[in-house]
């Protein structure tokens, strides 16, 4: 987006980001009320490959979504607005390979280099923000040695890097 050449090319890239963002939205908003609960901003936001804080979900970003509608939902007028300048400014970015390894070794306390997926599921289903069902399993598709079953973390956190540097 930052190599955009012409003002044109530009308008059309936010037009582009804009359709990409109410066909996110719409899928959480299923009945078209144009309102999503707000427990899935987060969700939506990872999709756009944006991954704020729990805190920063609950004491920035909703707030400044809902101003002066503080609700359980979130209307897609103010989310487009907010989310188009989270991506185009890239405001929450993924952490760096150092943080994400240094958070794996937090949970490898034995030293391993893997985590079990089952240990993982738990975490990733139970705290925090939880994962959608649907996103564990592409989590698990993604990250889980087929051979051994488990995740070797190194080799996941160069992955995901290799593949947020193509975007």
């Amino acid at each position: 987006f930052r190599h955009t050449k012409s003002g044109v090319d530009r308008l059309r890239q936010i037009e582009y980001l804009k359709s990409l963002i109410r066909e996110a939205f719409s899928y959480l908003d299923r009945e078209g009320k144009g309102y999503i609960v707000r427990e899935e901003v987060s969700y939506i936001m990872k999709y756009f490959g944006q991954y704020p804080s729990e805190a920063q979900v609950v004491d920035v970003i909703l707030p400044e979504i809902q101003e002066d509608e503080p609700t359980n939902y979130v209307y897609y007028e103010k989310f487009e607005k907010y989310m188009l300048n989270a991506i185009i400014n890239n405001e929450f970015e993924p952490d760096d390979a150092e943080t994400l390894l240094a958070a794996f070794k937090v949970l490898d306390s034995e030293g391993k280099g893997y985590i079990e997926v089952d240990a993982m599921k738990e975490l990733l289903l139970k705290n925090g923000i939880p994962f959608y069902e649907k996103e564990w399993q592409d989590f698990e598709a993604y990250s889980v040695d087929l051979e051994t079953n488990v995740i070797n973390y190194e080799d996941y956190v160069s992955r995901l890097v290799m593949d947020n540097e193509k975007h």
